[in-house]
């Protein structure tokens, strides 16, 4: 075989390697009955146990690689890279009138995981009660008992040192067990629309939360 029939046979093999490619993501986006996992249009990126992939729809997966679970967020939200002391997970979105430099949240929503040892191995329910967690609500969600709690946020009073509810906010936690540990999935959301974001918070919990 001469070098231009060498050249001609690998022209053809590359050409059918690229159709062969063409037609498995064809497969997977249209055909009915096919799972179709989010195509990924940015390599994930790692800041320690967070790695934060961008979706080709705007969304963002955010998963925290250690503690076994992810979410996925509207295009606008913010993850927080790189390990913390204090929480697990955090994304937030900003509304309208948020500062961009803020110092306190005025106007939007912050979703948070955090864990709590469970050295006693005690159900959630026990848990809650032991830890003097009033007034929950029990609720399963995708085969994922939670307990439930709501109330306002609170401020300080301009004149005292007493606390006094914030009128447009809410804070909802959801408690859940794993791994021998306690986790809460905590959601504030605060301004004129704080119970639309609220709203968003409870998808994210309902559709878009997962665990290993």
């Amino acid at each position: 075989m001469n070098k231009k029939n060498m050249f001609d046979v690998g022209k053809i093999y590359l050409m059918f390697v690229l159709l062969i490619s063409a037609l498995v993501i064809i497969i997977a986006i249209y055909v009915p009955g096919i799972v179709k996992v989010p195509l990924v249009i940015a390599p994930p990126e790692i800041k320690s146990d967070i790695v934060v992939e961008e979706l080709e729809d705007g969304k963002k997966l955010v998963k925290n690689v250690k503690e076994g679970f992810s979410v996925v967020v509207p295009e606008g939200w913010q993850a927080q890279h790189g390990n913390s002391n204090e929480f697990k997970l955090s994304v937030s979105k900003a509304g309208s009138l948020q500062p961009d430099i803020p110092t306190e949240l005025i106007d939007g929503l912050i979703f948070r995981i955090f864990d709590f040892q469970n050295k006693d191995k005690m159900d959630l329910e026990d848990w809650a009660d032991n830890e003097k967690i009033m007034d929950y609500e029990k609720e399963t969600i995708r085969n994922i008992n939670f307990i439930k709690t709501e109330s306002k946020m609170y401020e300080e009073a301009e004149d005292s040192f007493d606390l006094v509810p914030i009128e447009n906010s809410i804070a909802v936690s959801y408690f859940f067990s794993k791994d021998e540990k306690i986790y809460e999935i905590s959601c504030v959301s605060i301004g004129v629309n704080y119970m639309l974001y609220n709203k968003e918070c409870e998808n994210i919990v309902l559709y878009d939360f997962y665990l290993k």
